[in-house]
């Protein structure tokens, strides 16, 4: 379809996402956006199982358009995305493997923290990995309005602002002791929380945007590599 194809898809599915969590906000009650945005509820549990089927659509359709190595290291970002929303960062001790509180206090002996870090080595690498090798290419394809291109750095826009607005309010009462109204907090989940949610999907259309890409053109995106 000609609008699948349009390089501001991924744009208009955020700003669309973005809106449906200012209509949700408007029609409920803040405590109504809390118990669908907790960390147990309804929107966050969506999350996870997108993520789980992102992971499979990828590996399903991914063997035939993308380098292995490019292949593994998405599937293990989607794999830890999907571990941070089921809370499993937190899993293996009192604190979260991804604050720097762990890695800086001396609570925590230095067995701990190499467990941290063997947990966390793979997505380092995977990261690592995609910045080296696909940034080039993906720039490569913003500069020429490629769909799939511009899906990508959508992704990475749309985490980046979730997790602004995750730590935002928090950071300023923790750093300033300010407090805040209950609307603004369930404004923040509302917006947060569903941004959230979007990112797999986001994934999913970069996938198949490539995957006409490809058929369109009879070659590969990331044949340099």
């Amino acid at each position: 379809m000609k609008f699948f194809r349009s390089p501001y898809l991924s744009f208009w599915l955020a700003v669309l996402v973005s809106l449906l969590g200012l209509a949700f906000w408007v029609s409920c009650s803040p405590e109504t956006v809390f118990r669908y945005t907790s960390e147990s509820g309804p929107i966050e549990r969506l999350t996870e199982w997108a993520y789980l089927g992102a992971m499979g659509i990828t590996l399903l359709f991914g063997v035939s358009l993308l380098k292995r190595k490019t292949l593994v290291a998405v599937l293990i970002v989607l794999g830890y995305m999907a571990a941070r929303e089921a809370d499993l960062h937190k899993a293996l001790f009192s604190i979260s493997i991804l604050k720097i509180k762990f890695w800086l206090s001396g609570s925590y002996p230095l067995t701990s923290k190499l467990i941290a870090a063997a947990v966390l080595l793979p997505v380092a690498w995977a990261v690592g990995y995609l910045l080296a090798f696909r940034t080039i290419s993906v720039l490569a394809g913003v500069r020429e309005r490629m769909s799939h291109a511009i899906s990508i750095i959508m992704i990475v826009a749309v985490t980046a602002i979730s997790k602004v607005l995750d730590r935002s309010l928090n950071a300023l009462v923790e750093l300033f002791g300010w407090q805040f109204p209950q609307w603004l907090w369930s404004f923040q989940a509302s917006q947060e929380e569903l941004l959230e949610c979007l990112i797999p999907f986001l994934f999913l259309v970069a996938l198949f945007q490539y995957r006409s890409y490809i058929r369109q053109r009879g070659m590969s995106f990331f044949s340099n590599y």
